[in-house]
């Protein structure tokens, strides 16, 4: 089996709803940002994406929490 989908070792278990939570979060902002024109993306992914020089600056350091939900396309989501 290529994609491992269960342990037949462990039964029952927690439901994993921080994990569900966060991908429905993704999901949710991802067709948020799908929903704009190209410019207004680019200023969507400018204001809370993640740059580098910013964070290394301390300016916009809510952009580290912010960018783990901007996806860039539905294979980046999916993946």
């Amino acid at each position: 089996m290529i994609f491992p989908i269960g342990d037949d070792q462990v039964k029952g278990g927690y439901l994993p709803i921080f994990s569900y939570g966060f991908i429905g979060i993704n999901i949710v902002i991802f067709l948020i940002q799908s929903s704009f024109s190209p410019g207004q993306q680019a200023g969507f992914f400018n204001e809370f994406g993640s740059i580098p020089y910013e964070i290394s600056h301390g300016e916009d350091l809510f952009t580290v929490l912010t960018s783990m939900f901007i996806h860039g396309d539905w294979k980046h989501l999916l993946g």
